[in-house]
């Protein structure tokens, strides 16, 4: 009861108490003595925020050096992410680590003092990653960048630095650019406004009388499930033709 009362208070998912990390705390503190107490939130903001990541860190370092030969480097510009701040990430992932995140470059400052994220720049950070986790330049093998033109020459100035390494870049900027053009489109420019309309009318829920009834409908339909019309994000790339796509 106290962990029903613990889901319904403060929104967790009703398999929160499911969760492995759940139960390993749950553990733990059954190890504890009565006299123990719970952190306070300075400290778990703080120090074990710290002793938290840089345990996790080592676990992951030591899981991609344990492969010699096969270790790839992603790196994604994601400039909206983060409450609008400039960031860069720098990912890498081998045999026995599916993911893990290196460093998440803060650009602001940078950007501060007049200076941009060209290709100099962002090179100049991931080959300071790329030295800690392989000093002797023999494990990193790829570079995969996101696209965008500038990170696009970063790569290949770290193949200069990094002669084994080899730079892959992404179309996902690309793509963008030539669904926007294609969104220009009359005959696309009708379809945007027709999805506009029907999900205004149908899916928004804005108008609830309407909502409820095509609700119904669409389950009566689909074997008892709600099946819509894709909101899309305005900010993502190609987000009309995705829904569009989507509803099709």
């Amino acid at each position: 009861m106290a962990c029903a009362a613990v889901t319904h208070a403060l929104g967790t998912p009703f398999n929160f108490w499911d969760d492995p990390l759940v139960l390993f705390a749950c553990d733990r503190i059954r190890e504890t003595t009565k006299s123990w107490k719970p952190p306070g939130r300075e400290a778990v903001r703080g120090e074990l925020l710290l002793l938290n990541y840089n345990t996790k860190m080592e676990k992951n370092i030591a899981a991609l050096k344990k492969s010699p030969t096969s270790l790839v480097l992603a790196c994604l510009e994601t400039g909206p992410c983060f409450t609008m701040a400039p960031m860069f990430n720098v990912l890498a992932h081998g045999v026995h680590c599916p993911s893990c995140v290196l460093e998440v470059m803060n650009c602001a400052g940078h950007l501060a003092k007049g200076g941009s994220k060209n290709a100099s720049y962002l090179a100049e950070g991931v080959i300071l990653v790329m030295r800690k986790l392989d000093p002797d330049r023999a494990i990193i093998y790829i570079n995969r960048w996101d696209g965008a033109s500038n990170v696009q020459l970063a790569g290949k100035i770290i193949e200069k630095m990094f002669p084994r390494c080899t730079s892959l870049w992404g179309y996902e900027h690309l793509c963008s650019l030539i669904c926007k053009d294609d969104q220009l489109m009359p005959e696309v420019v009708v379809l945007t406004l027709w999805h506009y309309v029907l999900y205004n009318w149908y899916c928004s829920g804005s108008r609830q009388r309407i909502h409820a009834v095509f609700r119904k409908m669409s389950r009566l339909m689909n074997e008892g499930m709600y099946v819509g019309l894709d909101r899309h994000a305005g900010t993502q790339m190609a987000g009309v033709p995705i829904a569009l796509l989507h509803d099709l």
